[in-house]
């Protein structure tokens, strides 16, 4: 929110801790996503993913489309960025998040489902729930 920003030569900038988070959640993005998607799409993704959790912000987006990765993988991935970043944001807003962003992979899931399930069967899938990690 408006109260991480700070504003140096009429510009704004983010506070230091929170451009570091910021900066890491990117980089464990490009981590886990390298082998299933473009990195054009991986881009594409971290200024949603960026853009959501700085301001909750889900604005018109172009669907992420990912191989291999299930809903589970993707439902730990976003508890796994939402835990360490935590924000303004509800787990709701996650599962809406996912819902919007990898729309293809959730159609058959309601963001209500999706939000009871972000952190379920930890040891599953390829995406692992991560609570230190991050």
């Amino acid at each position: 929110g408006i109260q991480n920003l700070v504003i140096k030569n009429g510009r704004n900038f983010f506070r230091p801790w929170l451009q570091e988070k910021l900066g890491f959640i990117v980089q464990y993005t490009k981590e886990k996503f390298a082998p299933y998607s473009s990195d054009e799409e991986i881009n594409r993704f971290s200024i949603y993913l960026i853009e959501f959790l700085k301001d909750s912000k889900i604005d018109t987006v172009t669907p992420i489309r990912v191989n291999t990765l299930k809903t589970i993988d993707l439902m730990h991935f976003g508890w796994n960025v939402w835990h360490h970043y935590r924000g303004n944001n509800q787990r709701k807003d996650v599962a809406k998040f996912l819902k919007i962003v990898f729309s293809e992979s959730f159609k058959e899931m309601e963001e209500s489902t999706i939000e009871k399930l972000l952190s379920s069967r930890k040891e599953e899938g390829l995406i692992k729930i991560e609570d230190n990690r991050l």
